[in-house]
C-alpha cells in the first residue's frame, strides 16, 4: 500500500519542485509515496468541458482498482490537520486501498473524475495553482503522518 498524488501538469517551478521533493523524501521515511503527473491540455480552441474531459481521460487511465480516489476540489470538505490525519489513518487502515489524491489543471477536475471520487477535500475556498496545491497537500500528508506518530513536528 502507498499514498499517491496525481497532478495535471508537472511541477515546473524550481523552488516548489525542490520543496515537494523534500517532502516526498520525508513522507517515504514513514510511508511509501508516489507522485504521478499527467499532461495538461493546452487551452486553445477547445471548450472548458472538452479540456476537462481530455484531462479526465488521462487521469482515469492512471487510476487502479486498488486506489481510493480523493479529489482536491474547492467545494469539497475542509478539515483541520488533526481531522485530516484521522481521515488518512482510516483510509489506509480500513479501506486497504491506496489513497490517491488528485489535483486538477487550471480549470479544475472534470465531471468524470469528480464522479469517480470516493471523497472530495478542499484545501481552501481560494483557488491555487496545481503546483501550490501539490506543495500544500505534500505538507499536510507529512504533517498527518507526524500527528499519527506523535512527533513534535505538528506542535
Amino acid at each position: 500500500m502507498k499514498i499517491k498524488l496525481l497532478t495535471v501538469g508537472k511541477i515546473a517551478d524550481r523552488a516548489i519542485k525542490e520543496k515537494c521533493a523534500d517532502y516526498d523524501k520525508r513522507i517515504n521515511h514513514f510511508f511509501p509515496f508516489e507522485l504521478i503527473s499527467v499532461r495538461d491540455e493546452k487551452i486553445k480552441n477547445l471548450s472548458e468541458m472538452e479540456i476537462k474531459n481530455r484531462e479526465a481521460e488521462r487521469i482515469l487511465k492512471k487510476v487502479s482498482p486498488d486506489d481510493w480516489i480523493i479529489a482536491l476540489e474547492k467545494s469539497g470538505e475542509q478539515m483541520s490537520s488533526e481531522a485530516f490525519a484521522e481521515f488518512l489513518d482510516q483510509t489506509t487502515r480500513n479501506r486497504k486501498k491506496n489513497p490517491l489524491f488528485i489535483i486538477g489543471g487550471p480549470l479544475g477536475l472534470g465531471d468524470h473524475v469528480l464522479g469517480a471520487a470516493n471523497k472530495k477535500i478542499s484545501l481552501s475556498h481560494m483557488t491555487f495553482t496545481h503546483e501550490l496545491a501539490a506543495l500544500f497537500i505534500f505538507e499536510q500528508i507529512y504533517r498527518a503522518l507526524n500527528i499519527l506518530r506523535g512527533t513534535k513536528y505538528h506542535k
